[in-house]
This record gives structure tokens, C-alpha cells and sequence, in this order.
């Protein structure tokens, strides 16, 4: 189940990450959205548009937060819950591509094994930049491993941060660049923005960050 607190709700994503839960035969597993809003008709407009069909209940008083005492983060309010109820793991699979390993795993059986970064330089500073520029860093993912190493998705901090890997596979001993490309929004200051790396044979995500002054 998952306790969404607004409309931002990530339906494409979600409806994805349900879906190749689904495809797989061997899982036994049902999906349930909750959420937390009286707004019933815009909320189920947005639905509609996303053609999103998967069970969802509306908990216009917020009783399920109240009586499961859940976290502000908003990451900890997905749960994959036992045949008991139990909580067995925490997370947001359709945002996490390592939670939805977890899952699977969890309900399959499955392990995964570790390997070090890849990236000797994983943090750039941008100094000051103006609102709207478009800044472009690349970096270097050496693989000094003896296996390949698939790239299974590329996550940004947020929607004016985008990367893509010049391969998808990066074999031992080689070396794949992956191109960031940041647009800052308009609100002055500090600021901190990072991608996550994860890979089909690593446990553990890699982060780049990128951090400045925004004038």
C-alpha cells in the first residue's frame, strides 16, 4: 500500500512499476493506493487522464496516517506488507529502482550481489550561475571490476536535472561518460542537485552531485 498526501503522485511511474510486478507469474502480490485528500473530483480527473486502473481508496480524514503513525518523509509511506500484515519492506518502488529489486526479492527469494563506484569524481562545483542556464558536466564511469556492469536506470533529484550514459553496459576495464545537463530554476541561493546510478549487479546506488550558487 502507499499513503499519498498530495496530487503529485507519480501515476505513469507507478503504473510501470505495478505492472512488471504483474507481468511476472511468480509473484502474488496486490497493490493499493491511499490517498489522503478531500479534493475527490480533481484527484479523480487526474486518474482518468493517467488511465490509471489500479486500486486506489480515498482517505479524506487522514485515518490511515493517524492510526499507522507514518513518517513526514514521504519515501517511508509505501509499504510491502506479509500474507500477516506484517511490514516486511519500506520504500518507494516506483521512484527506486533498488526497492523494486527489494521487493522482488523479498517476495521471490532472490540475492544480489555489491561492486564498487564507478566514478573517481563524483562531485562538481558549478559556482555562480544565472537562473535558466543550462549547465553541462560530464563524468567518467571507469569499470575496474572483472565483470560488466549493466546501467539499469539514471535517477534525478529532480525535473531540471537529466543524464543519460553514452552506454549501457560498460565492460571491464572500460570506461562509459555520463552527461548531466541542469537547468536551475529561479530561486537565488545555495543550492545541491544530484543523479543516482544504479546498476542491474550492484546492491547500492552511486550519487553525483552537483552544487553552486544560483544568482
Amino acid at each position: 500500500s502507499t499513503y499519498c498526501t498530495t496530487c503529485r503522485m507519480k501515476l505513469p511511474e507507478w503504473d510501470r512499476a505495478i505492472n512488471g510486478f504483474m507481468s511476472n507469474d511468480n509473484v502474488d502480490v496486490a497493490f493499493l493506493m491511499i490517498l489522503n485528500t478531500r479534493n475527490y473530483n480533481d484527484v479523480n480527473t487526474t486518474l482518468n487522464h493517467y488511465w490509471f486502473n489500479h486500486p486506489v481508496m480515498f482517505d479524506s480524514i487522514g485515518a490511515f496516517m493517524e492510526l499507522n503513525s507514518l513518517p513526514d518523509e514521504t519515501m517511508y509511506h509505501t509499504l510491502l506488507l506479509d500474507a500477516d500484515d506484517r511490514i516486511v519492506a519500506v520504500g518507494n518502488p516506483a521512484l527506486n529502482p533498488k526497492i523494486r529489486d527489494i521487493y522482488f526479492r523479498i517476495i521471490n527469494g532472490e540475492e544480489k550481489i555489491d561492486a564498487p563506484n564507478l566514478c573517481p569524481e563524483p562531485v562538481t562545483a558549478l559556482g555562480v550561475i544565472g537562473a535558466g542556464d543550462t549547465i553541462v558536466k560530464r563524468f567518467a564511469l571507469n569499470n575496474r571490476t572483472a565483470t560488466a556492469l549493466t546501467i539499469q536506470e539514471i535517477v534525478p533529484s529532480c525535473d531540471c536535472v537529466s543524464a543519460v550514459a553514452s552506454s549501457g553496459v560498460i565492460q571491464p576495464d572500460s570506461t562509459a561518460m555520463v552527461t548531466v545537463t541542469f537547468v536551475p530554476d529561479s530561486v537565488s541561493g545555495y543550492l545541491r542537485r544530484h543523479i543516482d546510478i544504479f546498476y542491474v549487479e550492484k546492491e547500492n546506488p552511486e550519487r553525483i552531485t552537483l552544487h553552486g550558487f544560483i544568482l
